[in-house]
């Protein structure tokens, strides 16, 4: 893993050279060359991550009677971003505070900072308090007592883990540990079956702080989020980070990233994670290929052209994937 390379520049995500786990895929693809020397378009959405949570976790590591949350948490959250087609950008770090330029205006998502030092909370609360928007979790800063919650006046309550969630047009009981958030200036955006918050948010300066009641964890490494949950985990992304993905697809765990061709063109890699063959819409937000007239679009996968269909502010097209297999859409 090519950590060392990613961390000083904060690209997401680390897998390979910094680059977006897409690439990684792309290279055993006929078109991998394509992709490679392609540049990753990113979504405005920001990670902070602490090494020092890191350090903190080793004892707890030992005692914790499973061993492997820590990770299947940091996996869930990037299993949501993929599903619900949001392409990160860049990590900011507890220890490269230089890197905080790389956040500002966009949306920040905890990526399972379980030890907030306070120089870097007292960085995020500063990125709030200007504008920006935070999520967390209630593995946010829990090795730490929560300390980080505690300077807004929130408290968490541990519920039972098969607590029913309402995410106000489903409601079902999700995976990850569950808790109750409390505290005063609270909007909430879903409850648990008693109706107190189980997903809500809070003011902070000219920004807000949106706290999710549940952990990432899916309770293993698959693809088994829940569709309501995406679908909820998006519509608090795109509204609190103001902001429109700049790729979709209709499909459940259809994982569609782009990417800027040396002649100006997009490319769009679709992954389909599934054991179903299935036809697609694949949507492209028209800011990526402004002032463009008469744009084609060709599947790789299969050679065809494309027909477009006008959104609006989108280009929408609709091909065809085979089971755990991947495509390039070239728009142009």
């Amino acid at each position: 893993m090519d950590a060392h390379d990613a961390v000083p520049r904060g690209d997401y995500c680390q897998w390979f050279k910094g680059c977006p786990a897409a690439q990684n895929i792309a290279w055993i693809k006929p078109f991998h060359a394509m992709l490679y020397n392609a540049k990753y378009i990113p979504d405005p959405l920001v990670l902070p991550f602490s090494y020092e949570s890191g350090y903190r976790e080793g004892r707890n590591y030992i005692n914790e009677k499973d061993e492997n949350l820590i990770v299947r948490n940091h996996y869930g959250l990037a299993n949501t971003l993929r599903a619900i087609n949001i392409n990160a950008d860049k990590y900011i770090f507890d220890a490269f505070p230089e890197l905080d330029a790389n956040a500002r205006g966009k949306i920040l998502i905890d990526d399972v900072s379980r030890y907030l030092r306070p120089d870097f909370a007292d960085r995020l609360e500063k990125f709030m308090q200007e504008g920006d928007a935070l999520i967390v979790s209630p593995d946010t800063d829990i090795l730490h007592d929560h300390a980080f919650f505690k300077r807004f006046g929130i408290r968490f309550t541990r519920l039972p883990w098969k607590t029913p969630m309402d995410v106000g047009f489903y409601k079902t009981t999700y995976t990850g540990d569950k808790y109750r958030i409390d505290g005063k200036d609270l909007s909430t955006l879903a409850t648990w079956a008693d109706g107190t918050p189980a997903a809500a948010y809070k003011p902070v300066g000219k920004g807000n702080l949106t706290i999710l009641g549940k952990t990432w964890d899916q309770n293993d490494y698959d693809l088994n989020i829940h569709e309501s949950y995406l679908e909820f985990c998006k519509k608090i992304l795109c509204r609190f980070g103001k902001f429109t993905p700049n790729v979709q697809t209709d499909a459940v765990n259809f994982n569609a990233t782009p990417y800027r061709d040396k002649d100006g063109s997009v490319l769009v890699n679709v992954f389909n994670n599934t054991v179903v063959a299935k036809e697609f819409q694949l949507t492209l937000h028209k800011s990526l290929l402004p002032g463009a007239q008469n744009i084609k679009a060709c599947d790789y996968g299969t050679g065809n052209t494309l027909a477009i269909k006008d959104g609006g502010d989108t280009l929408i097209v609709t091909t065809r994937l085979d089971p755990l297999s991947t495509t390039v859409i070239k728009f142009k």
